[in-house]
């Protein structure tokens, strides 16, 4: 959640797209907690990610930890969005429906439903290394 302070709430607003999920909070329920990898565990190349922010997330996840379907990036139904690659890029948005990290600290996507119109989702842990991904 947010600081009730109007002045730490007209910081956030201008920094993220009204659109967009709230900041990351920490403490908060529903949000995911980052893990680290055990030393040593199989890592999938496509799901991997070593920024604490996930920025450089690129995986695949697109459900939401609620378990609703994630809506592709591209399109502006069920929700209008300014989420685009020309507005975000290097953000990993494009035709895809796949949880991204941005404008928020967590990976996130709007949902497919009216209600709730995005939710954060559970990737995997972050690692200190990622292998090359094969194409």
């Amino acid at each position: 959640t947010l600081s009730s302070s109007s002045a730490a709430s007209d910081v956030y607003k201008r920094q993220v797209p009204s659109s967009a999920p709230p900041a990351l909070d920490a403490t908060a329920p529903s949000a995911p907690t980052a893990e680290r990898a055990p030393p040593g565990a199989p890592v999938d190349a496509a799901e991997c990610y070593t920024r604490k922010d996930l920025a450089d997330y690129r995986g695949r996840v697109n459900r939401t930890v609620g378990g609703l379907a994630c809506q592709s990036w591209s399109s502006q139904q069920p929700h209008e969005h300014n989420f685009t690659p020309a507005r975000y890029p290097g953000g990993g948005l494009g035709d895809h429906n796949s949880c991204r990290a941005v404008g928020s600290a967590w990976a996130w996507c709007f949902t497919l439903v009216e209600r709730p119109s995005w939710q954060y989702c559970r990737v995997g842990p972050r690692q200190q290394r990622c292998p090359p991904v094969r194409r």
